[in-house]
């Protein structure tokens, strides 16, 4: 008889113990997509209001490239990033390619799409923006101020008159 009363108390206890495992589980994959959801909403956000920031740079611009940013304070030995927009701002479409140099100082500069200084080709229509990386890999260098230039050249020599080609990345090496 003793038996019986323990078969039944082991299975409601398995029964409670499986109805509060299902219960704190559901609980967590609601928390869980509620927090995706939030991360989603926030990130649209935030491309959005980037988005905003590249118009606002190139309103009334006669550049046709723009780093964000373009200066950088760093120590011997570290690697800097920065962003490089290109915005074609006249009425047809623009052919370019990029190429980077070190301007002054002995900073390796490279595209983080190419690992290269040069190699970068694309055509975009009227009002449309590129983002690219460049890299500043600042090992083997000597305290003081350096710069990485970027230069765009577009396919047609009319347009190199007519805006600014070429931006730099200012950096400070701290010993």
């Amino acid at each position: 008889m003793n038996s019986k009363k323990g078969a039944m108390e082991l299975s409601m206890t398995t029964i409670i113990i499986i109805v509060l495992g299902v219960v704190l589980l559901s609980l967590g994959l609601a928390f869980v997509r509620g927090i995706f959801k939030k991360i989603t909403d926030e990130s649209d956000q935030i491309f959005a209001m980037s988005e905003e920031q590249i118009t606002e740079l190139f309103e009334d611009s006669t550049t046709l490239i723009k780093l964000v940013p373009d200066s950088a304070t760093a120590d011997i030995g570290d690697i800097l990033k920065t962003g490089i927009v290109i915005k074609n701002i006249d009425d047809e479409n623009l052919h370019y390619s990029l190429t980077t140099d070190s301007g002054h100082g002995d900073i390796n500069c490279y595209f983080g799409e190419t690992g290269t200084r040069d190699g970068i080709s694309d055509t975009i229509a009227p009002g449309i923006s590129r983002k690219y990386k460049l890299i500043a890999d600042l090992d083997d260098v000597t305290p003081g101020t350096g710069n990485c230039m970027v230069t765009i050249t577009p396919g047609d020599d009319q347009l190199q008159y007519k805006f600014q080609t070429s931006e730099s990345f200012f950096i400070t090496i701290e010993a």
